[in-house]
């Protein structure tokens, strides 16, 4: 789960360092809200309708962060998919598991997708520190999907979409890691008309929504 837009400083989402940790509040409560509405709503029973062997982490928390758009050198997930500059939007993926964090330049990602094989299907989220992001546009791919456009011509016939390798910029620039995933991107929505017109109501605890906390540089005073 990926969210765009103003909603992400406003309820103190965490886009930059530690995205994917469980350090920030908000990140981790709504991806644990969204698993327990898999569990009760999917009516998950373990050995009935659950019958993963060992399971994971992501069972129980899922994956969810904010993009880091303010040191993307790339437009927002949300706009690459139709949606407004400025809108808030929360996009969805479904998958199973994360296939490996790498560092490296692009020839990198091509081998590690070309040694995959086995029950993925061909349709792979990178979710990629706004160090390689920059790096990738100093290689002359200025835009996401000229990145997937190379990919899939460069691998096997399985791949017949650009739009099946999606990226995301994550991260706090302190190593140009990137995570490959099996996640399939499943659809995106925009949040603006849930938001109440008075606005967000901030709560009063500072536990659960610090008044001090700034997230213009995207790391929600984390790095602070």
């Amino acid at each position: 789960m990926v969210v765009n837009g103003p909603i992400r400083n406003e309820i103190g989402m965490n886009s930059g360092l530690g995205a994917l940790s469980p350090i920030n509040y908000a990140n981790s409560v709504i991806g644990r809200a969204w698993t327990l509405m898999s569990i009760n709503l999917g009516d998950m029973r373990p050995g009935a309708t659950f019958t993963a062997s060992t399971g994971t982490t992501i069972n129980y928390n899922n994956m969810c962060c904010a993009e880091n758009e303010e040191n993307s050198v790339w437009e927002p997930f949300s706009v690459r998919k139709g949606f407004k500059s400025g809108e808030s939007t929360v996009s969805l993926f479904r998958g199973w598991t994360v296939l490996g964090f790498n560092t490296g330049p692009i020839p990198r990602m091509l081998q590690v997708l070309k040694n995959i094989s086995g029950p993925f299907g061909g349709s792979f989220t990178f979710v990629i520190d706004p160090l390689v992001a920059k790096s990738c546009k100093q290689e002359g791919y200025d835009n996401p999907m000229k990145l997937s456009e190379w990919l899939v011509n460069e691998l096997n016939p399985r791949f017949k979409r650009p739009e099946m390798v999606n990226f995301i910029v994550v991260g706090g620039e302190m190593n140009p890691m990137w995570v490959v995933t099996d996640f399939s991107y499943f659809q995106t929505v925009s949040i603006d008309p849930w938001i109440p017109k008075a606005g967000i109501k901030k709560d009063a605890r500072p536990l659960r929504m610090p008044e001090a906390v700034v997230c213009k540089d995207g790391s929600c005073g984390i790095s602070h």
